[in-house]
């Protein structure tokens, strides 16, 4: 007959190796992978899970597993930014050479016809919550590109560094922006520095040490992240800007790596070149260490995350998969983790099966039997 205490002991045991569990999860999140409609070309998601993109030649909206084409009601072009009313911007006809559109509420503003003559083309890459839409505008000759926000109210266009032109790739929704401008230098091979621009302010965001940087997103503290070159200007590593400096995210072991994607958490995805150099991955930055995606995601069949350039803030990510030369957008869900609540309750369920099986061979507990022979 096996004791009481030895008994107690080890539905204690069971109970404390629940816990454990609880407190000792790991810290790299798991994912797992959906592939999203073949044909679909897909650019951001926003917080309830909605992606835009581009299918059959025009922009698309998926949610809730449904595509819904905008051809009829846009035309031919592409889609690129979604806020979290499903608003969404792109381009009416090619992307460098057609019109920046914002498809809000159902109705659709050509915004690219409002801009000043002088640019003949336009494409919005990004809409915030509250409407505003930010792109970059074209001028025909396709030299002195700039960078823009519209917000109903008009434009405010978004300057250089002393060179010739300035492109914007992400918006908050505090109308802050990022991009890069480029400095004066030849004319057709300028460096380029990552921005930060607010309200008619335009910051200059340095490099790790090299000569040209690029501003690829930001959150809505003003976390801005892209990719930059070092000393050398061989080397290109993801960096994030907080604090009033940038700090070097570093690699999959490669020389070249882009951070695409920043949620409010600070999450950070992108891709970035192995050791080899010849095998691109994709990558999750968060809680100071950089983690291949394909690590910690459930893959099969010789499928490869390429490509993370979008994170919502359920942590859901946006990217690319490929098994040889066939790739495919695909959405990284996190795997939910066992609650401690759930998983306490496990542990006392353990605790109470002993006490129980002890009372059915008619033992006490040690507390019991002190009792008595006092």
């Amino acid at each position: 007959m096996i004791s009481r205490t030895r008994m107690t002991a080890a539905a204690a045991a069971a109970a404390a190796l629940l816990l454990a569990g609880a407190s000792g999860a790991h810290a790299d999140p798991m994912y797992t992978l959906s592939f999203l409609p073949s044909g679909f070309e897909a650019s951001a998601i926003n917080d309830a899970g909605q992606v835009v993109g581009t299918a059959g030649g025009a922009a698309a909206i998926l949610s809730g597993g449904t595509l819904t084409g905008l051809g009829g009601i846009v035309g031919p072009g592409t889609g690129l930014g979604i806020n979290n009313a499903g608003d969404v911007v792109g381009t009416i006809g090619p992307q460098f050479a057609g019109s920046a559109f914002a498809y809000r509420g159902g109705t659709l503003t050509n915004v690219g016809a409002l801009l000043p003559a002088d640019y003949a083309f336009s494409y919005a890459s990004a809409i915030n919550n509250g409407g505003a839409v930010g792109g970059t505008a074209i001028p025909p000759v396709g030299e002195g590109w700039h960078g823009f926000i519209y917000t109903g109210g008009g434009f405010q266009t978004i300057g250089t560094f002393g060179g010739d032109y300035s492109v914007l790739t992400g918006l908050n929704n505090h109308a802050a922006a990022t991009g890069y401008a480029s400095l004066n230098g030849p004319a057709l091979n300028q460096p380029t520095h990552a921005f930060y621009y607010q309200g008619g302010g335009l910051h200059d965001l340095g490099t790790l040490g090299g000569t040209s940087s690029e501003g690829q997103a930001l959150n809505d503290a003003g976390d801005v992240v892209g990719w930059s070159q070092l000393t050398g200007d061989v080397v290109q590593h993801a960096f994030l800007y907080h604090g009033g400096s940038l700090l070097d995210l570093g690699s999959l072991g490669g020389a070249t790596a882009q951070a695409l994607g920043i949620n409010n958490l600070g999450a950070i995805v992108g891709n970035s070149y192995l050791a080899d150099n010849s095998t691109l991955h994709a990558f999750l930055y968060q809680g100071g260490a950089l983690v291949d995606l394909n690590g910690v995601t459930s893959l099969s069949g010789g499928w490869q995350l390429t490509d993370a350039y979008d994170i919502n803030e359920a942590g859901q990510i946006l990217g690319t998969a490929c098994l040889g030369s066939s790739c495919s957008s695909v959405v990284l869900s996190p795997v939910p983790e066992p609650a401690t609540g759930t998983m306490l309750a496990a542990g006392l369920a353990v605790l109470a099966a002993g006490r129980r099986r002890l009372a059915r061979t008619g033992m006490r507990t040690p507390t019991r039997t002190r009792a008595r022979e006092a």
